[in-house]
C-alpha cells in the first residue's frame, strides 16, 4: 500500500507499454518495453502481448496482498490504465487515483479467495488423513467422492458427510461396512439421498426390490447405500421405475443383475451412468395428518 501512496504523489503520467518492442509517442525512438518515468521493468505476462508492473516487494509466485496476475489485470482495467485498442497503456494521475481505491477493495476479496484456497487444500488433505485406517471399501468411497466432488461438507469419527454435489441433496460415506448379498456379495458404505414422495402403497415393493433403498417419508426422501454411486444411480433408476409402475419388484431385480454386470464388464449400462428421472427439489415431504385435533 505504501507503494500506492507513493505513486499516487506523482504528478506525472506514467505509460504501460506492450511487450517487446514498442514506438513511443512522441516517435523518437524504440525501445524495449518498460514502464518509463522511474525505469522499472515488467515482470510476468497478461494474455496476449500485454504485461504488467512488478509494484516493489511483489512477486508473481507469492503475491503478499493475494493477488494473481489475472486480479492485477482486472485491477488495471477498472482504473483504467489500460487502452486495449491502440496497445498504447497510459496510466494518469486520476488512474493511480482509480487504482489504489480498487486495491482497496479487491485486495481484502482475493486475499480471502487465496485464504479460502489454502483452507479448502487443508481440509482436504484432513479429510485424506482421516480416512486411511477406514475399511478398504469405506476408504474407496470416500477418496472416490473426494475426487469427484471435493473435500466432504463435514467430518465425524465414523462418517464424511457432503451436502449438495451433483444429483445428490447429501452423500454420507460411512467407516463401517454393513454386507449385502444382492445382487452379489459386496459391503455397503455410501448412502445418497435425492428428494422423492414414494405413495404408501408402493413402500412394500420397495422393501423386496432391494433392501438398501430406504424411504423417509416425512422428509420426503428416498436413498440408496452401496459401495458405488454408479449403484446408488442404478437403484434409485429402478426404484423410480417401481413407483411409476413402469416395473414390478421382481423385474427390477432382473434387470438390476443385467445393469451392474455390464458394467463391471466396461460396458454401457445407462442406469449406472446418472439418474434417468429429475428428483424434485421441494414439495416431497409428507407430514402425515393427526388423529386428535
Amino acid at each position: 500500500m505504501k507503494a500506492f501512496l507513493k505513486l499516487l504523489a506523482t504528478p506525472r503520467c506514467r505509460h504501460l507499454q506492450p511487450r517487446g518492442r514498442y514506438r513511443r509517442k512522441d516517435d523518437r525512438s524504440y525501445q524495449d518495453a518498460r514502464l518509463y518515468g522511474d525505469g522499472r521493468r515488467f515482470r510476468g505476462a497478461l494474455p496476449s502481448r500485454w504485461r504488467y508492473e512488478r509494484w516493489p516487494g511483489w512477486s508473481l509466485d507469492v503475491q503478499p496482498v493475494g493477488m494473481d496476475s489475472a486480479s492485477v489485470g482486472v485491477l488495471m482495467s477498472s482504473a483504467g490504465c489500460i487502452n486495449t485498442d491502440r496497445g498504447d497503456f497510459v496510466r494518469t494521475i486520476n488512474g493511480l487515483r482509480g487504482m489504489a481505491a480498487a486495491v482497496l477493495v479487491l485486495a481484502p476479496v482475493t486475499l480471502a479467495g487465496a485464504q479460502t484456497g489454502k483452507g479448502a487444500r487443508q481440509h482436504m488433505a484432513a479429510a485424506h488423513s482421516h480416512v486411511k485406517t477406514w475399511p478398504k471399501a469405506s476408504r474407496e468411497a470416500a477418496e472416490y467422492m473426494m475426487k469427484k466432488y471435493g473435500p466432504p461438507a463435514e467430518r465425524t469419527p465414523t462418517m464424511l458427510v457432503w451436502g449438495r454435489t451433483g444429483p445428490w441433496k447429501r452423500t454420507v460415506v460411512y467407516n463401517y461396512e454393513v454386507q449385502h448379498l444382492f445382487p452379489g456379495p459386496h459391503t455397503d458404505v455410501m448412502q445418497q439421498w435425492v428428494n422423492y414422495r414414494v405413495p404408501p402403497d408402493k413402500f412394500d415393493d420397495l422393501a423386496s426390490y432391494d433392501g438398501s433403498v430406504v424411504v423417509n417419508r416425512t422428509n420426503g426422501e428416498i436413498s440408496a447405500r452401496c459401495d458405488l454411486e454408479a449403484a446408488n444411480f442404478l437403484a434409485l433408476n429402478l426404484a423410480n421405475e417401481i413407483v411409476t409402475g413402469a416395473r414390478t419388484a421382481e423385474d427390477a431385480r432382473k434387470k438390476y443383475g443385467e445393469q451392474i454386470m455390464l458394467f463391471k464388464a466396461g460396458k454401457p449400462a445407462p442406469y449406472t451412468a446418472g439418474l434417468l428421472f429429475m428428483p424434485p427439489t421441494q414439495g416431497t415431504a409428507d407430514p402425515d395428518r393427526p388423529l386428535m385435533e
